[in-house]
């Protein structure tokens, strides 16, 4: 994970295939940071260097970018036990929601169904679900409409945005 992309290394079987999510024009100073610090650590013993190594890595349970966009964060993280990647993009008071948008690289195919993004891949379907907007208001959640769009940039990358309906605000 960057400031501009996450990727999604993917397994099965024999076959192997990453997806990346691109953050499209996000800023280049977002900040990353560890959310919810887990017991477990890890060790990257990678190549023969070991000043290359990395131990004794703390995990988290959320990563937050602060500032992927101007009053943009975005928060990743594991949901349950599907192992699944969810995220939330959080939108403080006046910024725009618009400029949220995400070029998907490295699928064969990418199709919309019932809200969702479907990504075709060497290893399977990568499902990007649909999105849920919300106001809270009074401290009640009040729910914003939103979608997906999307527009073909290129032949390796689609672009997929999320549009909110504007609504009231007290």
């Amino acid at each position: 994970m960057t400031n501009k992309e996450f990727v999604l290394a993917l397994r099965k079987g024999d076959k192997r295939t990453a997806l990346w999510l691109k953050l499209q024009g996000s800023g280049p100073k977002a900040v990353a940071s560890g959310l919810d610090k887990q017991q477990g650590i890890v060790n990257y013993f990678v190549g023969n260097d070991p000043k290359q190594w990395r131990t004794n890595v703390p995990t988290y349970s959320r990563v937050k970018l602060a500032g992927v966009y101007p009053g943009v964060d975005l928060v990743t993280y594991g949901a349950g036990e599907s192992r699944a990647l969810e995220y939330d993009f959080v939108v403080k008071p006046g910024a725009d929601p618009s400029r949220i948008r995400m070029a998907v690289a490295g699928a064969k195919s990418l199709r919309s169904e019932g809200g969702k993004v479907i990504a075709s891949t060497a290893c399977g379907d990568v499902t990007l679900n649909r999105p849920y907007a919300y106001q809270t208001i009074d401290g009640v959640r009040r729910r914003i409409a939103c979608s997906f769009t999307s527009a073909r940039t290129h032949t390796r990358a689609r672009t997929a945005a999320v549009r909110t309906t504007p609504s009231s605000r007290s």
